[in-house]
């Protein structure tokens, strides 16, 4: 049990100083008259040893011998020795007055000084005595009295005291303060103030009025279990990472910011700074967080945790130093407010709870195949700007760069989709336009189609649009690998006048995404630059289950789409689209005489021709072949072609890209 007192307070500081040897300096301090009840009180004494105006740590090297003159009695007499503190209760000066000395002597018995202090009293009570109970309580209502001990500051000694009931002063200001320590026994630690869990200051001042009958500080459970961690992407594992973390009770004693003189170390509340922490970190009794609480919810004006995420960061990787940039955070048993701000509020559900920062390695990649097959573009460069797309850790990626050589952190344009793969850019015809389509795998053999697009030269993108869900075959076991191109249909004039100079053309833009499927192809249209697309239509195949790798090239007034096709034998297969509709077939690799013809690529000169390259084979000759044809606008395709041996390693699953 606490030990339970009547406190009625009279704060008298009188300090009397005495120098010796040019060094050492003794002060005596009146401290306080305490009470028991409000008809009797003692005085204490304090007597300090200062070198150089330094306080010498209190020793057990020092005696001190008090001695007191009383006025009733009329003489000093030796009162209390030992310790640098001394009491005198009024029993023993009822009325009168008081005045001591101390002669304080080290362990050798030198002498260091007879100090007395000036006359104190008459002594008594001032003001109106206040009973305040300051105890506390568990948040279900428990107390624990005995277990906790709150501390009370006093102002004329400056340092906190053990608090207990006591008798206070109407109209005083009064400094309590709430041991922050965590209760080992019931894992409990200081959580508010009373019935408010706003106030949640480890100490605070109360203002003392005949209605302040009880001050609680409320303790509650925490758990130690919870976890700061995070996810390097592409699966690396870095010794070297950190995060920031905001616990608005945490007091950490080795950060001045945390120190008020002359109150000490305490909690600040809201205004507690982020904490970096190296991960993984573990939250735990013995950290200087002691646990956190559960289910501390997030609202206004409510205490809360937060945590942050530095980005980006220079890690080691590959023996590089590489920039790792923050995407987004996950975990288990935890609840974000905001799981894609790199700071963001935060709440522990379970003591098995576990916070991950996301962070991607800037054009960092663990798999090349994180680039997909070439029949898909991946880069490429409208007006001034390149874009780079690839995908990783089922997210897919945009980075952009005015030289080719410096590029801007990547951005995720894939949002909270999981699943992502095979990502394919194309540039549009206006400056600042660019596309990017993907798949998403959500079950087996079924995908979903996603577009996203950007107007402002890749400062943003927008958000994911599904196009379509769509199941492959199992010979389809790359998915439906969606491409993208632009061209430009004319707008028919409105003159009339034969006299009358035409108007400048204008032209409506025609965005096209086509993709593999258990049916054959599929393509969608949109003719605003992507604000809006068309309903899945069909490109008639005839062996539907059998069609893979498109490619797709913008020549401005038309659009080239190839891929690879089996019938009797595999083909490169080739159709143009001018703003109506798709022309028929074209067979590109058969006049080649090779076998295997897979995986093409195509792509356009500046001067509007055609070029296809793809992977193939002679027959009996089992190294890779590259094949290279020239097509023009009409879909006719030339005698002119090269070939090439081309390594037979895991690489050439992946085909040859052709660009201008």
């Amino acid at each position: 049990m606490i030990r339970q007192f009547r406190l009625m307070i009279w704060f008298v500081v009188l300090s009397f100083n005495l120098l010796f040897s040019q060094t050492y300096t003794v002060e005596i301090e009146v401290t306080d008259m305490w009470y028991d009840s409000p008809e009797n009180f003692y005085v204490e004494f304090q007597a300090n040893i200062y070198r150089d105006g330094t306080l010498i740590p209190h020793s057990t090297d020092y005696y001190y011998q008090w001695y007191v003159y009383l006025s009733h009695k009329g003489y000093w007499e030796a009162d209390g020795s030992g310790r640098d503190v001394w009491q005198v209760s009024n029993d023993q000066f009822i009325g009168g007055t008081i005045k001591v000395y101390v002669v304080v002597t080290d362990s050798a018995h030198f002498n260091f000084v007879n100090l007395a202090s000036d006359t104190v009293g008459p002594l008594g009570m001032d003001g109106n005595a206040i009973s305040v109970d300051f105890e506390p309580y568990k948040e279900q209502g428990q107390s624990l009295d005995g277990i906790v001990e709150p501390e009370h500051w006093r102002y004329t000694i400056n340092r906190w005291k053990i608090g207990y009931n006591s008798f206070l002063t109407d109209g005083e200001t009064e400094r309590l303060r709430a041991t922050p320590n965590l209760i080992q026994s019931d894992n409990l630690k200081f959580a508010y103030w009373d019935d408010d869990p706003t106030n949640i200051l480890h100490y605070n001042e109360f203002s003392i009025t005949p209605s302040v009958n009880r001050i609680k500080p409320i303790y509650k459970e925490v758990v130690g279990g919870a976890v700061l961690t995070s996810h390097l992407m592409p699966g690396v594992e870095s010794p070297y990472d950190s995060i920031e973390f905001k616990d608005p009770w945490v007091v950490d004693t080795t950060d001045s910011r945390f120190y008020t003189t002359p109150y000490g170390y305490h909690s600040l509340g809201m205004d507690t700074p982020f904490l970096q922490e190296a991960v993984p970190f573990t939250l735990s009794e013995n950290s200087k967080y002691q646990g956190v609480f559960l289910h501390q919810e997030i609202a206004p004006n409510k205490p809360y945790y937060s945590v942050r995420a530095p980005s980006p960061q220079i890690l080691p990787f590959h023996g590089e130093d590489i920039a790792w940039y923050f995407q987004g955070w996950e975990g288990s048993n935890v609840s974000f407010q905001d799981s894609l701000a790199s700071e963001t509020p935060v709440v522990f559900l379970s003591d098995s709870a576990e916070v991950r920062a996301v962070y991607k390695g800037h054009l960092v990649t663990d798999n090349l195949s994180r680039l997909g097959f070439s029949s898909q573009r991946h880069l490429a460069r409208g007006g001034t700007t390149w874009y780079l797309t690839y995908w990783e850790d089922g997210k897919i990626y945009v980075s952009t760069s005015t030289d080719g050589v410096n590029w801007n952190p990547e951005v995720c344009i894939s949002g909270n989709l999981d699943g992502c793969s095979r990502p394919s850019i194309a540039t549009g015809l206006v400056n600042g336009y660019a596309y990017v389509v993907w798949q998403r795998k959500i079950d087996t053999n079924q995908y979903e189609v996603y577009v996203s697009r950007t107007n402002n030269g890749g400062q943003s993108w927008s958000s994911p649009h599904k196009l379509s869900t769509v199941h492959i075959t199992t010979a389809q076991r790359y998915g439906p690998q969606p491409v993208v191109a632009e061209m430009r249909v004319e707008n028919p004039t409105t003159t009339s006048m034969p006299t009358v100079a035409a108007p400048p053309p204008t032209y409506t833009y025609h965005t096209l995404i086509a993709y593999v499927c258990d049916s054959g192809l599929k393509w969608h249209k949109s003719t605003n630059q992507g604000a809006s697309w068309g309903s899945q239509q069909n490109i008639p195949v005839a062996n539907t289950g059998y069609v893979w790798f498109p490619s797709m090239v913008s020549g401005t007034d038309y659009v080239a789409l190839v891929y690879s096709y089996r019938s009797a034998s595999y083909e490169v297969t080739s159709r143009l689209y001018k703003g109506k509709g798709w022309s028929s077939p074209a067979n590109v690799s058969g006049a080649l005489g090779l076998i295997y013809d897979r995986i093409p690529s195509v792509s356009i000169d500046r001067n509007g021709n055609l070029f296809c390259a793809w992977l193939a084979q002679e027959s009996g000759n089992t190294n890779y072949k590259i094949a290279i044809r020239q097509g023009d606008s009409n879909n006719n395709w030339s005698s002119f072609n090269k070939t090439a041996f081309y390594p037979p390693d895991g690489s050439s699953a992946h085909g040859v890209n052709i660009n201008f």
